[in-house]
């Protein structure tokens, strides 16, 4: 099942639809009765391949481990889950994946904990091996917690995270270059107060320059701050204050970063929606309040598109309701857009709804999911945004069982990639019997407007309608080979060409020419093929069918 996001687009008119696949699928390997499932993670490749992780409690041994399963997009399907973990107490569960598809997974396990890690390759390769104990990314005697990782195009691994320290949480990080051994930095926090990240938010990185930002609280009895630091050139500079008014509480830091590494910082203070941008290496003198003033507002989260254009959403309440909300940042301008309800409102006193999540692709699209308390349920909603519009809301989750965790946190996941392939991730407890597990659903669409197919030939013969390719015999020495030739055109420039033999989850060959011989073809009977345009955010057009006639 998935969801679908349809787009037309003409001279600027946006028709923008969002209708969503149910059920959602079960991602756990059936767990056993009283085990339970949280902290869902999620990360996409340039073609739509995915690898989510989360943490399974087992309730005979009290303890958690960390599983993995991945999803292949031209098959549609995900794995069997598989765990990751080896040692107890493994929790909080990060991962990430660079364009070409390979990833990595970050976790904290063991007393005292520590961050793990394995590396999974794009041709499916764990390092280590599954066999084997996972590594530390930095062995300490502290106790080490909540790591947040990104991966650029180049392989470049970024990973912090929060170290217990003389009684106060600090931020450290390493870096690891394309697989080599890992460079650590130590802590790049002020070390004056206790710092707190925010799982999915604290780090963004550059896909293009490496450049990366960590945002995260600092805090005391008295005061709480927002501080940043910018990674560029290989290194972490110091941190400093992003927000840091005397007597205002500020929380729930976001960051993101575009191409050319401006930084776009936002978070709550004083239940009101602020901003910074951090443009040449300069940040921002004042704050910019882009939630309405006569609401309370918490929770955002931001992102920005390959072009500088800048979307966040976040929890705003009345006196009796909660909504989502979203307000839009073009490049270069001053001032957030109004902000407006994404979603329905919702009961103010459902405290474990709201945590909105959300993905902005370099086209400019955007997808968020969030918890919503309807009807007696918490049940996961989702809404997409393209061309300065949000569609409609949907429910992505089960009506009657409860979805999310039964804590006020960040619990759910989804991720858009440049082809318009959606994954959203969250726990889920369809019986109501506590017992969570693991679901996703999966969707598609795009601004952009995808590639023409491919055409007949000139010199193809065409019978109904329907191309045709020919068979040909090579002989040899001691035998003769029958070769299926195809051949074809492109009213336009394509990055390559996809061929599938009888249907779509069939993939053959993947060619840049416009010609292909296929040598496993069945004797003595025609076979179909499928033949799709590829551009080079990997968007597919939809196919052109050619059948090849036996000799």
């Amino acid at each position: 099942m998935r969801w679908v996001l349809f787009f037309w687009a003409m001279r600027g008119f946006a028709i923008f639809n969002l209708t969503w696949g149910m059920p959602a699928l079960n991602l756990d390997s059936n767990p056993p009765i009283g085990d339970t499932d949280s902290n869902a993670s999620i990360a996409l490749d340039a073609k739509g391949n995915a690898i989510a992780s989360w943490s399974r409690t087992t309730e005979a041994a009290a303890s958690e481990k960390i599983w993995v399963t991945l999803y292949n997009h031209s098959l549609r399907t995900w794995t069997g889950a598989v765990q990751v973990s080896k040692e107890g107490a493994a929790a909080n569960s990060q991962v990430a994946m660079d364009p070409l598809g390979n990833a990595m997974i970050v976790w904290e396990e063991g007393f005292p904990s520590r961050i793990k890690y394995r590396i999974l390759s794009k041709e499916g390769v764990w390092t280590p091996d599954l066999s084997m104990p996972a590594c530390d990314v930095y062995p300490s005697i502290h106790a080490q917690t909540y790591p947040q990782i990104a991966i650029d195009s180049s392989n470049r691994t970024i990973v912090v995270w929060m170290e217990l320290i003389r009684g106060k949480e600090q931020v450290m990080s390493s870096v690891n270059f394309q697989g080599s051994l890992w460079v650590h930095f130590g802590n790049i926090s002020s070390g004056e107060k206790s710092a707190l990240l925010i799982p999915q938010k604290s780090l963004a990185l550059n896909n293009s320059s490496g450049m990366a930002m960590a945002v995260w609280e600092e805090r005391d009895r008295e005061t709480s701050e927002i501080h940043a630091a910018q990674f560029t050139g290989g290194i972490w500079m110091p941190s400093f204050p992003v927000a840091n008014i005397p007597g205002e509480e500020a929380c729930s830091p976001s960051v993101a970063i575009d191409h050319e590494g401006n930084v776009v910082v936002v978070w709550s203070q004083n239940h009101q929606i602020r901003s910074k941008i951090l443009q040449n290496g300069q940040l921002s003198e004042e704050n910019s309040t882009l939630s309405h003033p006569n609401y309370t507002a918490i929770h955002p989260h931001v992102g920005i598109d390959g072009n500088g254009n800048a979307i966040v959403v976040y929890e705003r309440m009345d006196t009796m309701h909660k909504f989502i909300s979203g307000a839009f940042l073009p490049k270069g301008a001053a001032n957030w857009s109004h902000p407006i309800d994404i979603s329905s409102p919702s009961p103010i006193d459902a405290m474990v709804a709201g945590y909105p999540v959300l993905s902005v692709n370099e086209i400019g699209d955007a997808v968020v999911i969030w918890k919503e308390f309807t009807d007696g349920h918490i049940v996961i909603q989702g809404a997409g945004y393209s061309l300065g519009t949000w569609s409609n809301t949907k429910t992505l989750s089960s009506l009657t069982g409860n979805s999310g965790s039964k804590i006020p946190a960040y619990d759910s996941s989804v991720v858009l990639n440049n082809n318009g392939t959606i994954l959203a991730i969250w726990p889920e407890d369809p019986a109501g019997t506590g017992s969570f597990q693991i679901k996703s659903t999966a969707g598609v669409g795009l601004a952009a407007i995808g590639p023409l197919p491919p055409v007949a030939h000139p010199d193809t013969y065409i019978l109904g309608g329907i191309a045709s390719g020919k068979q040909i015999r090579h002989r040899f020495p001691a035998h003769e080979d029958l070769i299926n030739v195809l051949t074809w055109t492109s009213p336009a420039e394509v990055y390559r060409f996809h061929i599938y033999r009888e249907n779509l989850s069939t993939l053959i060959a993947s060619v840049d020419t416009h010609f292909y011989e296929d040598h496993q073809r069945t004797p003595k009977e025609p076979v179909k093929y499928l033949i799709t345009s590829v551009n080079a955010y990997g968007q597919e057009s939809c196919p052109m069918t050619l059948v090849v006639p036996p000799l």
